[in-house]
């Protein structure tokens, strides 16, 4: 491959790669914003979002430009291979420098702000979730107590109590049937959140390791073979949120099911 050609293709898939992983990062911000501090958001126009966004823009190209314009550069990692890359290989202080400016920004960074987003969301809508069951909990001891009550203010004793043992069961089963759902929204929040940040670590911590900490920490050189791989499954990254959310969906799961089984009839 040419060293022009493999210059283009080399930054416009870190490019691409890492204005994922920044749009992600501001995402998982907006959201934290949003559950943690709605009157904020809500106070936050169009055009102050924009601007966010522009900003992940600029935040990326900072990351992945100057290997174009001499901090590091960007070369042919093997050429029977034809797969461009940063230079991780080199051993002058310049590209090592360079090498852990990416870590940093492309890795580190944006991991801290999506796990600090994700954990106060799980904590807000754990928060939530608990209120709710406590305000349950409140109504159904209130109606037990005042059905009680009602029992030994009327003289009528013999309807109220069949009254009462008649409603007894569906209030139970209202009541649980209740708590049920709460849980099953923080179970379904918990495992939301797990598999966003999960699939970040799973995704770039090889990459990471094998290109930059092994190669600058451990001062060894991986087989590049492996390096191809972590660097699929790295790119990959920014298949999975989608995957995530919407096999987490009961409607989309319900659409993807009537599809293939039409297909496969």
């Amino acid at each position: 491959m040419k060293e022009p050609i493999c210059t283009i293709h080399a930054f416009a898939i870190s490019t691409l790669s890492v204005g994922g992983i920044h749009q992600l990062t501001l995402l998982s911000f907006e959201r934290y914003v949003g559950v943690n501090h709605p009157f904020v958001s809500m106070k936050v126009s169009l055009k102050t979002k924009v601007l966010f966004a522009t900003g992940a823009f600029v935040w990326t190209l900072l990351t992945t430009t100057p290997p174009l314009f001499g901090w590091s550069r960007y070369k042919v990692l093997d050429d029977s291979l034809h797969y461009c890359v940063f230079d991780y290989l080199s051993k002058e202080k310049s590209s090592q420098l360079y090498i852990l400016y990416l870590f940093l920004n492309a890795y580190i960074i944006p991991l801290s702000i999506i796990g600090f987003s994700n954990y106060k969301i799980f904590l807000a809508a754990k928060g939530v979730i608990k209120n709710r069951k406590v305000i349950i909990h409140k109504k159904y001891r209130h109606s037990q107590s005042s059905k009680t009550s009602n029992v030994y203010e009327n003289s009528e004793l013999s309807i109220k109590l069949d009254n009462i043992s008649k409603n007894e069961f569906f209030n139970n089963h209202q009541y649980y049937h209740s708590l049920l759902i709460y849980k099953k929204q923080q179970r379904k929040c918990s495992r939301v959140i797990f598999y966003c940040v999960g699939s970040f670590v799973i995704s770039w911590t090889p990459y990471a390791f094998t290109s930059i900490v092994s190669n600058i920490i451990f001062n060894t050189r991986m087989n590049k073979n492996v390096v191809i791989l972590t660097a699929v499954a790295a790119k990959m990254f920014v298949i999975w949120n989608p995957i995530i959310y919407g096999l987490m969906d009961r409607t989309f799961k319900n659409e993807c099911i009537q599809i293939f089984s039409k297909i496969f009839k």
